[in-house]
């Protein structure tokens, strides 16, 4: 299959306007009515996306192509973006020029760049021929009900277009028929919230994000980081609510959540005995210079060792590893390659990692 980029050249005719009577040529102001105001183009453009869409959908140009049975492919013009033999530029640029360039008049010209499908294999044939059906938002309603407003389909959810949309958008097509569906997607699927009457009412607080949508339907909005360290330990349900400033507002799709939930909150220095062994500092007063152990304790009580960086890295996170505490005490057998050393300077504390 091959595809050519075609130019086509349209001069485009004016529209007539009726006048308003003789009395308001007569009283027209001094120097209009000598010279006719007139708009003559001489433009090059080359269709977007967009545009065939535009040229698809135009009335004059869906009166054509129903008149001569090729309504289905006309609608295929929105996805293929590209002319046909049966759907020329010829016959299906002019009513879109004439509508998009409508003040100018006789003698302008606009040379066209379009993509034109040459040499039809054979086999596409059939595909040509398919209906054209794009989704909107009354078929995915009718996927997903009341259990959540989602205008797209996921993985779970595709198998909805032969089971339930074509049958429901094309009534009377028969075994064999072949379309092409057009329609939003997620690998995501969606939160559907649910659940007895027996459950107990969820208590939720509202978190404000600085967070405003740009662009068009269907664009990401990034979420970014939400502090979530006050729930340590609890199990949380996170929603989303969008408020939107105008009475028609676009619909977006969030991506990038992440919670901050910051599970080792709690920090303990353990200061090396004479024995090799460690224990945990409990007032500030008491670190001194020396060997220490930085463990975090975790939200069901564990201990975990800060350990060292590899040896090429002077920067990075701190990986740790899990040990068994004996009282306040840290056995020097769990120690190795977790030993900081603290030194006192003015004012605190410098830190050298093994």
């Amino acid at each position: 299959m091959k595809f050519n980029n075609k130019l086509f050249f349209v001069a485009l005719a004016s529209l007539a306007l009726a006048g308003c009577g003789d009395d308001w040529n007569e009283d027209k102001l001094d120097g209009f009515g000598e010279q006719p105001v007139t708009d003559v183009k001489t433009l090059e453009i080359t269709l977007t996306d967009a545009d065939y869409k535009t040229i698809a959908t135009n009335s004059t140009n869906k009166s054509l192509a129903e008149a001569a049975g090729l309504s289905s492919e006309l609608s295929k013009l929105t996805s293929n973006k590209y002319f046909t033999e049966n759907i020329p530029a010829s016959k299906y640029l002019p009513a879109y020029l004439a509508a998009t360039y409508y003040t100018a008049d006789n003698g302008s010209s606009v040379k066209v760049t379009s993509n034109v499908l040459v040499g039809e294999p054979e086999y596409l044939a059939p595909f040509n021929k398919a209906q054209y059906v794009e989704l909107e938002e009354e078929a995915y309603e009718l996927v997903w009900g009341n259990k959540v407003q989602a205008y797209f389909l996921t993985p779970k959810s595709e198998s909805q277009i032969t089971k339930t949309l074509l049958p429901a958008a094309l009534p009377e097509a028969e075994a064999g028929d072949m379309v092409m569906v057009e329609y939003a997607y997620s690998d995501v699927e969606p939160s559907i919230g649910g659940g007895s009457a027996d459950e107990e009412e969820t208590d939720w607080t509202m978190i404000n994000l600085p967070r405003r949508a740009t662009g068009n339907d269907w664009n990401f909005t990034n979420v970014g980081l939400i502090d979530l360290s006050a729930y340590k330990g609890q199990t949380v349900h996170v929603g989303f609510n969008y408020t939107s400033t105008t009475s028609v507002c676009a619909k977006w799709e969030l991506s990038n959540f992440k919670a901050l939930t910051l599970p080792y909150l709690d920090i303990h220095l353990f200061i090396q005995a004479e024995d090799g062994s460690f224990n945990k500092i409990i007032k500030t007063k008491e670190i001194v210079s020396g060997k220490y152990l930085i463990a975090a304790v975790d939200h069901t009580g564990q201990y975990n060792l800060l350990t060292g960086l590899a040896a090429s890295k002077n920067y990075g996170y701190l990986p740790v590893k899990a040990i068994e505490m004996s009282g306040n005490k840290i056995a020097a057998a769990d120690a190795e390659g977790c030993i900081v050393t603290l030194t006192a300077v003015d004012g605190g504390f410098t830190m050298q990692a093994p």
